[in-house]
């Protein structure tokens, strides 16, 4: 799986809406559909498990400036960035090539205008996900950076806490729609394993707001939350495993609009 960052600088004044990951997945796709349809259509294929997330804009150089009903007020050459992840070999190769024409991509956020500056790419692999960390810790943290729920089958409301059940569920899902079968999760030993050797030993969340359409606004929670593990090193080795691939990934509801974007940690420091 691959992180593209986007270093973006604007063209023009402009104001954007206080959250704007509706309109970087709009933007990126165009871009995308303007170089190669063919890979835009596999990104946003529907009513399937899309192979990528992506970010909000982010400040790159200097805090945003807001108005007070919160939303960005871009200045002529302030700088943005955003991150791209795509969790396909395949894809993020196309993606790759892409990028080497940088200098030809320009994004339409709303009413501005910006210039993509560079393109960071940032690579990690299966094996290295599963087995770079020797010594498992007992404990890590996941930042959640926007808000985050979960949609919960047959019930009228979502999910809003970090639940390891969902959280972790919800990874080995995006990872087994993504991998290799000799690297697959088995979901269902996984299950029973969350239910008895893992838990929440400390927590600072609260909820937010957000809109990324005209109807009613998505709410979820945003802080961190730190886990603390027993039992096996098998399954202890995919919690951390599937923590990092969050990183790429995103978790929960409209993850490809901004929402779930994830820090992995080991050390807690706050």
């Amino acid at each position: 799986m691959y992180n593209f960052e986007f270093i973006l600088k604007a063209r023009t004044n402009c104001l954007l809406p206080s959250f704007t990951g509706q309109l970087i997945r709009g933007a990126i796709l165009q871009t995308i559909k303007n170089f190669d349809s063919e890979f835009a259509d596999k990104m946003h294929v529907g009513n399937k498990i899309r192979p990528y997330g992506l970010s909000p804009l982010i400040p790159f150089d200097k805090r945003l400036k807001r108005t007070r009903r919160g939303e960005i007020i871009v200045e002529d050459g302030l700088s943005l960035k955003f991150r791209l992840g795509i969790l396909t070999q395949k894809l993020a190769e196309r993606m790759v090539k892409i990028s080497l024409q940088k200098d030809e991509i320009k994004l339409q956020l709303a009413e501005g205008e910006f210039n993509v500056v560079s393109i960071e790419i940032k690579k990690k692999s299966v094996k290295e996900l599963l087995m770079e960390i020797e010594q498992l810790p007992s404990t890590f943290s996941l930042s959640f950076l926007t808000p985050t729920y979960f949609n919960i089958a047959k019930q009228d409301f979502p999910l809003r806490y970090p639940d390891p059940r969902y959280v972790f569920m919800n990874l080995a899902t995006l990872w087994n729609a993504f991998n290799e079968e000799q690297a697959m999760v088995d979901k269902t030993g996984l299950f029973s394993w969350l239910e008895n050797h893992i838990s929440i030993n400390a927590y600072n969340l609260s909820t937010h707001s957000v809109y990324i359409a005209k109807n009613a606004p998505k709410i979820g929670f945003k802080g961190w939350v730190r886990y603390q593990l027993s039992g096996e090193e098998d399954y202890r080795r995919w919690i951390h495993a599937l923590a990092q691939f969050a990183e790429f990934s995103n978790v929960g509801a409209n993850r490809t609009a901004g929402l779930g974007c994830v820090k992995y940690r080991i050390k807690n420091k706050y």
